[in-house]
């Protein structure tokens, strides 16, 4: 993509300034807003998010042409940068150039100065309660702004759904390419951790996107009493929803359908009669103090895990029973535990397998997006896959591939980090593994 000076230097521009932290706190704000008042809210949040995603954009611009070692140079990675820039240039137009933009600006005072005006001192933030009420002159206005607006990030939302899978390929390619690796030495260790830190960082950052993108869509979607569409497996005009953060989160209920969908495509994908069992253990469950998060990233770090846990087992029976299909699991021995804890700091859960575990040598690779026990065979017929059978991260399809791109257990912890939780491995090689998903209360 060719870019002209005028958008590179609005890139950089932008680029210098900080982003800002949005809480889960402040995520579930807006269900206390007054209904009249609500819109005017919503309105708020929708003109800081204008200026922050373009912001966040042209981080991860950088992020991306950071990237060391001819990563950068990458097709896939150059495809995925290319939709940030397409991105904040679709952001910029929508304030030069939206009709019903304009008339906002017309009807109301609401609108924010222009980034290079802002002080530290009159910082936006996503959440900004009034009590002034909406005249009915302005209302239309407000709302054709937000239609135009929730129309745009849907736009936003499907051009960067397959970021993690590009930029996985990119990896893949630059790691699989012999030339590079035993020319210019380096595939080591030192640049292994290297890349790591960058694209931890660039991760880490996608999932603030994310998470206020959909977050967002969910909030206009409710407001206009359309159907919530963020992720069809939970109704988000549940009243225990704000957007797609729920104030009551059910974990053990969120566990069963994680249990259930990972025995579903280890069964498809070794084409087992049976899977391994998974028994779920609720301890110290007298806390009844709501815990707040978002479903959807749990289920997606439990499937991950679980996941890994039902594959080991399965590949460790086979190691002894080859090309058996009809293999039978003992159930004291080879069933997998999801024991639940609600601590008064954490709600603890402890994923545990008897899968044959992981050398110790090599438990520091595991998220480091580089690491996958499956066949270079493998790894390469996922680089053969067309665009229009790619899937996002948060996909619970039959057609996720079972390993492959190294990114489970390195997503999955920066998922658990985002909101102060955590995700440790221990392992005992030749026996089997244990997993610490730690979930802040907050």
């Amino acid at each position: 993509m060719k870019l002209n000076s005028t958008v590179l230097k609005r890139i950089w521009s932008y680029s210098k300034l900080v982003q800002t932290h949005v809480t889960m706190n402040e995520m579930c704000y807006f269900s206390s807003q007054k209904n009249q008042n609500n819109l005017l809210v919503l309105t708020n949040g929708s003109q800081f998010l204008i200026r922050e995603f373009k912001i966040r954009f042209s981080h991860r611009i950088k992020e991306l042409d950071a990237l060391p070692y001819g990563l950068n140079q990458q097709k896939d990675i150059i495809k995925v940068r290319n939709w940030y820039i397409k991105s904040f240039q679709d952001l910029c137009d929508f304030e030069t150039h939206s009709i019903a933009y304009k008339e906002l600006k017309r009807v109301t005072q609401l609108l924010p100065k222009s980034p290079e005006k802002i002080t530290l001192e009159e910082n936006n933030k996503y959440y900004n309660p009034t009590e002034e009420l909406i005249e009915e002159g302005r209302k239309n206005s407000l709302i054709n702004f937000n239609r135009s607006l929730l129309n745009l990030f849907y736009k936003l939302r499907e051009r960067h759904q397959t970021t993690v899978i590009n930029v996985a390929k990119g990896l893949l390619k630059w790691k699989t390419n012999d030339l590079i690796i035993n020319s210019n030495n380096i595939y080591n260790d030192k640049n292994i951790f290297l890349i790591k830190k960058h694209l931890d960082n660039f991760y880490f950052h996608r999932i603030g996107i994310k998470i206020l993108l959909d977050h967002h869509i969910s909030l206009l979607e409710t407001e206009f009493s359309k159907e919530a569409i963020v992720n069809n497996m939970y109704d988000y005009n549940d009243e225990k929803y704000v957007g797609i953060v729920c104030t009551n989160t059910d974990i053990p209920k969120l566990a069963k359908q994680a249990i259930e969908n990972a025995q579903y495509i280890v069964k498809h994908h070794y084409d087992l009669l049976e899977t391994p069992p998974v028994e779920l253990i609720l301890v110290n469950n007298t806390n009844k103090v709501p815990f707040v998060y978002i479903p959807a990233h749990l289920i997606h770090v439990l499937f991950e895990i679980l996941k890994n846990a039902l594959r080991a087992i399965v590949e460790f029976k086979l190691s002894k029973e080859p090309n058996n299909k009809y293999i039978e699991f003992d159930i004291p021995n080879e069933t997998v535990k999801v024991i639940i804890s609600y601590g008064k700091e954490d709600i603890v859960l402890k994923i545990c397998d008897k899968g044959g575990g992981i050398p110790r040598s090599m438990l520091k690779y595991i998220t480091t997006y580089l690491y996958t026990t499956m066949p270079q065979s493998v790894q390469e017929n996922l680089l053969l896959k067309p665009p229009n059978n790619e899937i996002n991260e948060e996909s619970l399809s039959v057609n996720t591939p079972m390993a492959g791109l190294g990114y489970g257990l390195a997503l999955s912890t920066l998922y658990a980090k985002y909101f102060g939780g955590n995700l440790k491995v221990m392992s005992v090689e030749g026996y089997g593994t244990d997993v610490y998903l730690y979930l802040k209360r907050h």
